[in-house]
């Protein structure tokens, strides 16, 4: 429970405004450090992949920095364009909270 919501505070995907309190790491404020240096420190190994609801897009592109061109040159490289590119609503096919409208393997990757 609450996991979406660490995640997402956790790696400043959500405005810091909207959180009540601070996130220390090691005594620092994430909130302090640049959104490339915090990110390039983290990483989640989730037992079962964490996804938001939404579209596919913003689940790989929530602040909308990149180009749908390179959103889908990501999706190639873990073998999901094919899937993207035969659905109709491309990038913006829906994502229940979870992913459970995709299957197993399309979570994971």
């Amino acid at each position: 429970a609450g996991k979406s919501s660490l995640i997402q505070a956790l790696f400043r995907l959500v405005d810091q405004s909207a959180i009540n309190g601070t996130i220390l790491i090691d005594d620092i404020d994430i909130g302090r450090l640049s959104l490339d240096h915090l990110r390039s420190h983290l990483s989640v190994i989730p037992q079962v992949p964490v996804l938001f609801g939404g579209t596919l897009r913003y689940n790989i592109d929530p602040f909308e920095q990149f180009s749908d061109e390179e959103c889908l040159t990501a999706l190639e490289a873990v073998q999901l364009k094919q899937l993207v590119c035969n659905h109709p609503d491309g990038l913006h096919l829906m994502v229940t909270e979870s992913g459970t409208n995709l299957s197993a393997g399309e979570r994971q990757l």
